[in-house]
């Protein structure tokens, strides 16, 4: 959790919101501060955000905002000179809630309406540069007068330089215009929350009789967080202008702008707050707004505060999409190697032998010798398997430690170099756990990583994609927290002459910056990933997770079966409800087959003539409306499974009634699986993985297990 600076910085059990307002704009006092005019400076519009956002934790503002406030606003359900925003005692709950204003709302409604046509005469200009860029970019025809002739290039380089001439002097009016308009209609709000500099701010949550100046200040900072917020829309998702609609909102128009050019693939792209540093706190876009619960989270639809980077730095990709719907379903690949590992994969550290516990490191010798083109091969290979009934592939996703770094590579740039005729040329993103990697000029790092890249077509428009070519984009993060093996795991993977029961043994990790990225792939849908057992650790990855609620969430593991009673499957649970992310986990096969023949040979070794549970569910499927989860098995003789996923747009609202109509919140479901099974002449000629075969195909068989114990 957040540790508060109050702490440190106040001697006292109470701070006042200038001091707040202070700490959070140490190098912009003129921020909190009227001069002799009666005039104020206002911060960047995410800015006030964050603020008014870190005022409103500090208060407690989520338990006591009046849920009916848009309501009484769109209906007038109550005259603007009776409203009540402080608290008269505990009689009853309007007397003991906090409602948003109703000049607030029509702040908004105001804004939206005056910004309205600059923004789409921007958004026009905008999306002929574009069009045009790329046109000229692929030696294509231009229509219009130039129709069935081809454009000379001086005469191309002419357009160009003029076309860029009238868009930036249109960006730039645009610009202070909106600037403008925001700064007539905000100056109010952040006036009157300046006015209360030195009013008491309390740390604890009671309700003081009589009402408090807790409850005026707070008022204050309520009303900008909603409006900053609901004039924030589409900043999780950069602008397609190529679509010919209207870019949705002044903060989305200029992260677009960043988006296009690749400037946000910097440093910026860790938080939207520029004048607060990141240390103190990080502002992102948000996907989801949760249906249940009453926490700041549920207050806003479009922007989110997260813990300072020092806790967990969080990044946001937004210039990497592809060109296909949202509405299109998405065919997932699933391979989930290793098929087999042996117990010396577990290979014990011998640093702390003498005491109760140790370290051990998983050694990937199922894939450490596979030539990277072989593994290409294997993967293609599958592909065509699949396309042959599903069409094409979008996705490949493969388990915890699954592959090296150079294999990846590989994979990648195969993807990133297919034509139209292959069947890598479909694929939107890959999503792989990795034993070491190697990235921005760093030398090569051995651990627990995850890795994933998403694809983009040249008509993206992206100034770092050429012609005829798909641009690939990669993030990753080392994995948070250390597994920790116990007894009876060491049992049930049977690993014991191996790993010394009665010892803590603990993975081995080599220390690593907390870190979390956000990736876009299509329009408007994001995605991120965990690793093992940060899925069931609070903290760090869960608090930003939560915050900000990506529409699919990937779990890669090394673990057992995925059944609804083990722990994956609760904790993805708790996030299929808050904040609502349909959530896939996926394990290898190894561990899978390794517990389920333990079961058996203990039974057989106990004479026991009923069979153990036994599952070879390599996956689970949660959302916010599948509570049970839907299994994802691996059948005999079968080296992958495709997952057909599907969405639908969805409306969500937030604490104080408004609606996310305008705003980017989907429901992925799981609708189909289908195996994905290779003769077995063809398994055997390719990398093996650790496949054990026998006679007739895999050396261990589930279903014969069970059948075995029926007899």
């Amino acid at each position: 959790m957040w540790v508060e600076w109050v702490c440190v910085r106040v001697s006292s059990n109470y701070a006042t919101v200038g001091s707040v307002l202070r700490f959070l704009f140490p190098d912009h006092g003129e921020y909190v501060e009227i001069d002799a005019f009666g005039n104020v400076r206002l911060p960047p519009i995410i800015d006030m955000f964050a603020a008014a956002a870190y005022l409103c934790r500090l208060g407690g503002v989520a338990g006591l905002v009046d849920p009916s406030s848009h309501e009484r606003f769109l209906h007038d359900l109550e005259p603007l000179g009776q409203r009540r925003t402080i608290p008269k005692g505990p009689d009853s709950p309007e007397q003991s809630s906090i409602r948003v204003s109703k000049d607030a709302y029509r702040a908004i409604i105001d804004v939206n309406a005056e910004i309205k046509e600059p923004l789409y005469k921007v958004s026009k200009l905008l999306a002929r540069s574009t069009l045009f860029e790329a046109e000229l970019k692929q030696m294509r025809r231009l229509r219009g007068f130039h129709a069935g002739r081809p454009l000379k290039p001086q005469h191309a380089l002419t357009l160009k330089r003029a076309i860029s001439k009238k868009l930036e002097h249109v960006l730039s009016e645009t610009i202070e215009t909106c600037s403008n308009v925001l700064n007539k209609h905000l100056a109010p709000f952040w006036k009157s929350l300046i006015s209360k500099n030195s009013e008491a701010l309390s740390l604890d949550n009671t309700m003081q009789p009589g009402g408090s100046a807790k409850q005026s200040w707070l008022q204050a900072a309520l009303d900008i967080l909603i409006i900053t917020d609901a004039l924030s829309v589409g900043v999780s998702a950069p602008h397609d202008w190529s679509s010919g609609r209207p870019v949705a909102s002044y903060p989305a128009l200029l992260l677009s702008i960043y988006s296009m050019n690749d400037v946000l693939y910097r440093d910026e792209h860790k938080t939207l707050s520029f004048e607060i540093p990141r240390s103190v706190l990080v502002t992102q876009p948000k996907c989801r707004t949760p249906v249940v619960g009453s926490s700041l989270r549920s207050l806003t639809h479009n922007l989110t505060i997260l813990p300072a980077s020092g806790t967990t730095t969080t990044k946001w990709d937004y210039s990497s999409r592809s060109d296909k719907p949202d509405r299109s379903p998405l065919n997932i690949l699933v391979i989930p190697i290793p098929y087999y590992l042996h117990a010396k994969s577990f290979q014990p550290l011998t640093d702390h032998i003498d005491g109760n516990w140790n370290y051990f490191r998983i050694s990937p010798d199922w894939s450490k010798d596979v030539p990277p083109n072989y593994f290409v091969n294997f993967v293609k290979d599958l592909c065509s398997v699949a396309v042959k009934d599903i069409d094409k592939i979008d996705a490949v996703v493969l388990p915890e430690c699954a592959i090296t770094h150079e294999q990846y590579d590989a994979l990648e740039t195969a993807i990133a170099d297919a034509d139209v005729d292959d069947v890598f040329y479909e694929i939107e993103f890959i999503v792989a756990g990795t034993s070491s990697r190697k990235q921005d000029g760093r030398p090569r790092e051995d651990g627990n990583f995850v890795l994933y890249s998403t694809f983009a077509h040249s008509n993206q428009h992206m100034a770092n994609v050429r012609p005829a070519e798909r641009g690939a984009l990669r993030v990753s993060h080392a994995k948070h927290h250390r597994w920790k093996l116990h007894d009876q795991q060491i049992d049930d993977y049977r690993l014991s002459h191996v790993l010394n029961k009665g010892m803590s043994w603990w993975e081995y990790l080599p220390p690593n910056e907390c870190e979390l990225e956000v990736v876009r792939f299509r329009n408007t849908q994001s995605l991120m990933t965990l690793i093992c057992e940060d899925l069931a650790r609070v903290d760090p990855g869960q608090e930003v997770v939560r915050c900000i609620g990506p529409d699919l969430l990937i779990a890669l593991l090394m673990d057992s079966a995925q059944i609804s009673s083990r722990w994956p499957a609760r904790y993805a649970t708790v996030l299929a409800e808050d904040p609502g992310s349909s959530v896939l986990t996926v394990t290898s096969a190894a561990l899978v087959h390794r517990a389920n023949e333990e079961r058996v040979r203990k039974a057989r070794a106990e004479k026991r003539t009923k069979c153990p549970e036994l599952s070879n569910s390599i996956g689970l499927w949660k959302d916010e409306r599948t509570w049970s989860g839907i299994p994802i098995t691996l059948e005999k003789d079968s080296e992958a499974v495709v997952l057909t996923i599907s969405n639908k747009h969805r409306e969500q609202r937030s604490l104080d009634g408004r609606s996310n109509s305008l705003g980017q919140h989907w429901l992925w479901q799981l609708t189909d699986q289908r195996q994905v099974r290779r003769s077995l002449e063809e398994q055997i000629k390719s990398p093996p993985f650790g496949r054990i075969f026998g006679d007739d195909g895999w050396a261990f068989d589930i279903n014969a297990a069970k059948s075995s114990f029926h007899k």
